[in-house]
């Protein structure tokens, strides 16, 4: 728990863990927490591609975690060379 968080006393941080989304190596950071007795969970998914870290977030209940691993089901990234 976060020492002293008087914002989200109850926040509950899982160490980073190791993924894959889109056939590339990512950093996963789950998280849970209470907002004025209402639980709900967060995702933190960190990746570079072509030079450029993207970090896709979720907050929210629970229940709409299958809608977020839809969506992340649908990113994909364009094969080729670096053009920067």
């Amino acid at each position: 728990t976060a020492q002293g968080n008087q914002v989200y006393p109850k926040l509950q941080v899982d160490p980073p863990a190791d993924g894959e989304l889109a056939g590339l190596p990512t950093v996963v950071v789950r998280f849970t927490f209470d907002s004025r007795g209402t639980p709900f969970a967060g995702r933190r998914i960190y990746l570079i591609h072509n030079n450029r870290m993207f970090e896709i977030g979720f907050q929210g209940r629970e229940e709409s975690l299958p809608l977020f691993q839809q969506v992340l089901q649908s990113i994909t990234f364009p094969a080729g060379p670096c053009e920067h």
